[in-house]
């Protein structure tokens, strides 16, 4: 995790002081518990100017805050959203405060946020999480050192107006006195969803986690059918900064729950994730050899995962609204070619039915985009790509492979190494086809249709 200051200073690091163990005070504590929403992920309903109602104390104020499932979301796509702490007394000039938090970033919104004591210089905090829903499972802590008078109070906002949204929750400021040590500490996330999983296919989820004053090892206990981690002891000097892949399979389908337990290492209280997956059956299992149906795509509804799906090309999106700029053929004057629509069968007609495909730059692009490539309309096409949202629907992005009539990226550079090379004087003199025991100078390079000039 970065923290860059935007007064370009750093922040400090607490010091240990051997032989003294006292827990530091805990000056403001708030976990938004009250804070209950029907769609947890796109909550709707307005804080502004009752936030006190979904705090354990009174005295903080909001703008742009809505009401989530346990936290608390900020901004809008166009507008900045922002929090204010009650008064704290942050005054001790001998004592270490530490402000922590945890939060995520709305999908491909911005990964930072401001925070800014009083009238101070705000700080900027970045690498938030903006992978998208599910929102919970994305937060990560976030701590970092303030100062102040005895009647501060402290802002957490959008770093900019445009996509600056962002999900907050667990806001703690603590006080160390001189001479004492803080206790051990772990961040961790609460939860981590697997969401759906085909049966019989093996799930990995990456959880991050760091350790602080911690004063020994860590052990790790898994429990749950089907949840699984290889690792069950991290090392005190690994704990600073450490991942855990976490493993499910299950050959029946249904919903399932399971824990991930960390303890020891000092810590008052183990960390306790909770764990969960949801299996389903599958045409499919993402793999080049057997990718998954559309059908597969909407069961498994943007898992995140980076997997092989197949369909047959039947439109284009012409523009950034899925329901307006659907268009299922390959005519006009202008044809987008940064995306395509699949679907089940060559013949749909209809958005809702379909899976929209970001093409990147490049050989992915250059193959299947319709522009380009009127005749693809119809055909048969697999693609691996990350499994996540795209215009507002089930979709696919950073597409690095692909395979259009049993033709692949592959197949392509492989293709591309077997065209002659041709080598020329700037005078136009073929001078043979390499550049191997040339005299050093400028020639022209041409390899099938494409020319450039190289300095030897």
């Amino acid at each position: 995790m970065n923290f860059t200051s935007l007064k370009s200073f750093m922040l400090a690091a607490l010091l240990l002081v051997a032989g003294q163990v006292m827990a530091q005070t805990v000056v403001l504590s708030e976990d938004f518990s009250k804070c209950t929403s029907s769609n947890p992920d796109n909550p709707g309903d307005k804080m502004d100017g009752k936030t006190d109602e979904y705090t354990q104390i009174s005295g903080w104020s909001c703008t742009n805050g809505f009401i989530g499932e346990g936290n608390m979301k900020f901004a809008t796509s166009s507008k900045a959203g922002s929090i204010v702490t009650p008064a704290i007394d942050l005054s001790d000039e001998t004592a270490t405060y530490t402000l922590k938090f945890k939060a995520c970033a709305w999908y491909n919104d911005a990964v930072r946020v401001l925070v800014q004591v009083d009238e101070q210089e705000a700080v900027e905090v970045t690498g938030l999480t903006n992978t998208g829903a599910p929102y919970a499972a994305c937060l990560k802590e976030f701590s970092l050192e303030v100062k102040g008078t005895s009647q501060s109070k402290i802002k957490i906002q959008s770093a900019s107006a445009s996509k600056g949204r962002f999900f907050l929750d667990d806001i703690e400021v603590s006080k160390l006195a001189a001479g004492e040590v803080a206790d051990a500490s772990l961040s961790c996330p609460k939860t981590v969803i697997f969401g759906s999983v085909g049966v019989g296919v093996q799930a990995v989820e990456k959880v991050e986690m760091s350790g602080q004053n911690l004063t020994g090892d860590l052990s790790v206990v898994v429990e749950g059918e089907g949840f699984s981690c290889a690792t069950t002891t991290i090392a005190k000097d690994d704990a600073a900064k450490a991942e855990l892949e976490v493993l499910f399979v299950s050959s029946k389908a249904g919903d399932y729950s399971g824990v991930l337990t960390i303890s020891g290492g000092g810590l008052k209280e183990s960390a306790v994730i909770a764990l969960s997956a949801n299996v389903v059956q599958l045409e499919g299992e993402g793999t080049i050899d057997s990718p998954y149906t559309i059908a597969d795509v909407f069961t498994l509804n943007n898992p995140g995962r980076t997997a092989w799906v197949t369909g047959y090309i039947v439109g284009r999106v012409e523009n950034g609204n899925i329901k307006e700029g659907s268009t299922f053929n390959a005519d006009g004057e202008s044809v987008n070619n940064s995306n395509v629509l699949i679907a089940a069968s060559a013949m749909e007609t209809d958005y809702n039915n379909c899976v929209a495909v970001q093409l990147p730059a490049g050989d992915v692009r250059n193959v299947v985009n319709l522009s380009d490539n009127p005749a693809n309309l119809g055909k048969q096409v697999n693609l691996l790509g990350e499994m996540v949202a795209y215009f507002g629907v089930c979709g696919l992005k950073n597409v690095t492979e692909y395979k259009l009539n049993g033709v692949s990226v592959a197949d392509v550079v492989a293709d591309a190494a077997k065209v002659p090379v041709k080598v020329y004087t700037l005078g136009g003199v073929e001078v043979g086809d390499s550049l191997d025991g040339l005299q050093k100078g400028i020639y022209i390079v041409k390899q099938g249709d494409k020319v450039k000039k190289v300095v030897k």
